[in-house]
């Protein structure tokens, strides 16, 4: 005989309500209007099957008729408890072994830095073993460290205050990184690493490492052409690091600009093949 039947809110359908109105918009298809409804009851089953439920849990909640309707209209998914469960959502899951053990990512003060931090994540879960996060000045404008260490990742800021049990953070960074990559790379941190500076804790990372460093500028174009710029990039690249080259992209402060030249922000794909690439051809 077939198992009892399961409930579960559809992963992909989004759900709005108001006073007595309840809107369900299912995945692929039109919005469904429930009118004159008792939204507080449907919202409470909606809740309850955020996670498969059978359906005697659900008998207190709501009449046989109302539930029905729910499934009818997209809200809700009806089936066997195995599989309801694998239409819940996944966490991402590296696929094979890690491409690189342990890689430093540098985060600097470039408007892209507000996409930083699911792009590390990503590189987290799909690409490194562990990953640490360097957060300059200009960054912490945009992003604050507890983002990153929430989520389990070590994040740094400080070029002289010892964390994460290393008493010199830029030697324990630079020795033990496989790959040190700065994305977003600013015309202000460009700067730094083509002169040298050793002024902050990221540009003393990178001038102690023997490993490759991969540079990813973001900027848009007319920074990206400037005289400066250019001579500091070219410096980089002569000095062995790899420095991902612009594409097209939008200007953030323009929102009625074309398309043009302009660092624009690496998929975790992109930064996967960058990554192997890199370490492949090895050095510095």
């Amino acid at each position: 005989m077939p198992g009892p039947r399961w409930y579960l809110r559809d992963p992909a359908a989004v759900a709005l309500a108001r006073g007595g109105e309840l809107i369900i918009v299912p995945p692929g298809a039109a919005p469904v209007e429930l009118a004159d409804v008792d939204v507080e009851a449907l919202a409470g089953v909606l809740a309850a099957c955020a996670t498969p439920v059978p359906g005697e849990a659900l008998a207190e909640l709501i009449e046989e008729e109302s539930l029905a309707l729910l499934v009818e209209c997209g809200a809700l998914l009806a089936g066997e408890e195995a599989e309801l469960r694998a239409r819940l959502p996944a966490r991402r899951r590296r696929q094979g072994p890690a491409i690189c053990r342990r890689v430093v990512v540098g985060v600097s003060g470039a408007v892209g830095a507000l996409a930083a931090v699911d792009q590390v994540l990503a590189l987290a879960e799909e690409v490194a073993d562990e990953v640490d996060v360097i957060l300059t000045g200009g960054a912490r404008r945009f992003l604050r460290r507890q983002v990153f260490e929430y989520h389990g990742l070590r994040t740094w800021t400080d070029a002289f205050a010892p964390e994460h049990g290393a008493g010199v953070p830029h030697i324990h960074l630079a020795s033990r990184a496989d790959l040190v990559l700065i994305a977003p790379a600013s015309a202000a941190t460009l700067h730094r690493l083509a002169s040298g500076a050793c002024s902050d804790l990221l540009s003393l990372v990178v001038a102690a490492t023997r490993a490759p460093v991969v540079i990813a500028p973001a900027m848009n174009g007319a920074m990206w052409s400037h005289p400066a710029v250019a001579r500091n990039v070219a410096q980089l690249r002569a000095d062995g690091m790899w420095v991902v080259e612009p594409r097209a992209g939008f200007e953030i402060a323009d929102r009625d600009a074309e398309a043009a030249l302009g660092a624009i922000g690496l998929g975790i794909a992109d930064l996967a093949r960058v990554i192997a690439l890199v370490l492949e051809r090895g050095g510095r």
